[in-house]
């Protein structure tokens, strides 16, 4: 399989047979989340950290490949602390030292290139709540054609050390990030609220989907209002994964056509 296959190679060779892996991967199953192994541990326990992409909780392991990040660590109050491991590990890094308390794990992909006939662009599109882009093909006659992107994966992942209250985490400064506005660990019956932030503003109009992990193929979806906000129903107990994605038109045209922003956000209620 490709994680064998990672064991045997190294460098260049491993980044290249990796990323084709990573290209071929079909638009519809294209989503990448953190998955600790798990979301609540004793102080002093190592965390070993996993990284997916594919259907939701349903996805391949995604091995450490250093070419294609630029951060990947746990924040805990002002400080980072790094995933330590090597080329080709799975799972792909690990995290020691972790003060008590809550802590966010942080995953910043390096920027890819993907490219889709015009039918799966159009699928892809209107599963990720981007139809927009559908018409704004069609007016410049592009509807018909192939189309290209750039993108950039930004993954968080939840976690807590120790026991004790937890307050709801904050913004890390991602050019895509989901916040929650309530403490995503503690059980409710009421719907429970996130931010969407682009570039630091809040993002209107963005569609966010919340998937449990015992149902995957289910999911929760709203629109954010002016403020960013949305509300999601997800009472249910167990791992969670938020999701939203936004895109625009690329500056450079004869490049690629869109630049693409993905943002991912995992963790488990009590």
């Amino acid at each position: 399989g490709v994680l064998g296959l990672v064991s045997r190679l190294k460098g260049a060779e491993c980044a290249m047979v990796l990323a084709g892996f990573l290209w071929f991967t079909p638009a519809a199953a294209h989503d990448f989340w953190i998955e600790p192994d798990r979301f609540r541990f004793e102080p002093g326990t190592p965390i070993a950290v996993r990284l997916f992409v594919g259907a939701p909780w349903r996805g391949d392991p995604v091995p450490r490949i250093e070419d294609w990040y630029t951060r990947f660590e746990a924040v805990s109050g002002s400080r980072a602390y790094p995933a330590e491991g090597l080329m080709g590990d799975e799972p792909a890094g690990t995290i020691t030292d972790l003060p008590a308390g809550p802590s966010t794990i942080v995953y910043l992909s390096t920027p890819e290139l993907q490219e889709f006939t015009p039918e799966k662009f159009h699928v892809y599109a209107r599963e990720e709540g981007l139809e927009w882009t559908i018409e704004e093909r069609r007016r410049r006659g592009e509807f018909d054609a192939p189309t290209r992107e750039h993108y950039i994966r930004y993954a968080k992942a939840l976690i807590v050390v120790g026991k004790g209250s937890v307050p709801p985490p904050t913004a890390l400064g991602l050019e895509l990030e989901i916040v929650p506005l309530d403490n995503p660990f503690q059980p409710s019956s009421s719907p429970h609220r996130f931010r969407v932030l682009l570039q630091g503003q809040p993002a209107e109009d963005v569609l966010v989907s919340a998937i449990h992990r015992d149902r995957p193929q289910e999911s929760a979806q709203a629109r954010t209002d002016a403020a960013g906000d949305v509300q999601l129903a997800i009472s249910e107990t167990g791992p969670w994964l938020i999701k939203a994605v936004v895109t625009e038109r690329a500056v450079d045209a004869g490049i690629v056509d869109w630049f693409t922003r993905w943002a991912t956000l995992t963790f488990s209620r009590k």
